[in-house]
C-alpha cells in the first residue's frame, strides 16, 4: 500500500499537494541518474540477502549507494527495527557491500530522518520537493553520509546482475503497462 504525505508549505508545489515514494523515486532519478553508471530501484533479491533496497545505485567505480525513501515519520521509525539493522549477520553483510547509505525524505521530514539516524550506520538525508512549475524537483544533501571503508567493489557478475535486475524491474513494469491483456490484472 502506498502512503503520501503532505508537502510543506511554501514550496514549489504548493498547499495541499502529496508526495508519494513514487514521487521521490522520480526526484532521485531525476537528479542522480546522470551522475550514476546505473541506478535500480526495488532490490530485493538477486543480489542483496539483507532485505529490500528502495534504490540501489552503482558508481562507474563499482561502489552500491543504498537510498532508502521513506513518507512519514512512522516509517523512519520502522526501518531501523528491520532484520537488517538487527541482526548481527545481515548488518555484517551490508557493510559489504553498501558504501554510503541515504535516507530521501520529502522536506517536512528532514529533522526526523537525522533525529532516527543510527549513528553507527553513518548514513545521509536526502530532502526532496515537488518539482517546480518549470519542472526541475527540490533537492538537497542536508547531511553528507559517511563513506564506509569496509565496503567493497562489485565484482563484474555482481554488476552484471544488478544490471539484469533493473532490465527485469523494467521491462516487468513495461509490459503491465503496455499489455492490453494485463491492464484487469490486480
Amino acid at each position: 500500500m502506498q502512503q503520501t504525505i503532505g508537502v510543506a508549505q511554501g514550496n514549489a508545489g504548493g498547499a495541499g499537494v502529496s508526495m508519494d515514494s513514487n514521487d521521490v523515486m522520480r526526484v532521485l532519478y531525476q537528479r542522480l541518474g546522470c551522475q550514476q553508471q546505473l541506478l535500480v530501484p526495488r532490490v530485493s533479491w538477486g543480489l542483496v540477502n539483507w532485505g529490500e533496497c528502495d534504490v540501489l545505485a552503482l558508481s562507474d567505480r563499482g561502489y552500491l549507494t543504498e537510498y532508502e525513501i521513506k513518507i512519514s515519520r512512522a516509517d523512519i521509525r520502522r526501518e531501523w527495527k528491520k532484520r537488517r539493522w538487527t541482526s548481527h549477520r545481515m548488518k555484517q553483510a551490508w557493510r559489504q557491500m553498501v558504501r554510503r547509505y541515504y535516507m530521501a525524505v520529502p522536506h517536512d521530514l528532514m529533522d526526523s530522518a537525522v533525529e532516527f539516524m543510527p549513528e553507527d550506520v553513518g548514513g545521509g538525508v536526502i530532502v526532496v520537493d515537488y518539482p517546480h512549475k518549470w519542472g526541475r524537483a527540490g533537492f538537497a544533501i542536508t547531511q553528507k553520509a559517511k563513506t564506509n571503508t569496509t565496503a567493497r567493489k562489485l565484482t563484474d557478475r555482481e554488476r552484471m546482475q544488478l544490471g539484469r535486475l533493473g532490465t527485469m524491474r523494467y521491462w516487468g513494469e513495461f509490459m503491465v503497462r503496455t499489455s492490453p491483456l494485463m491492464k484487469d490484472a490486480p
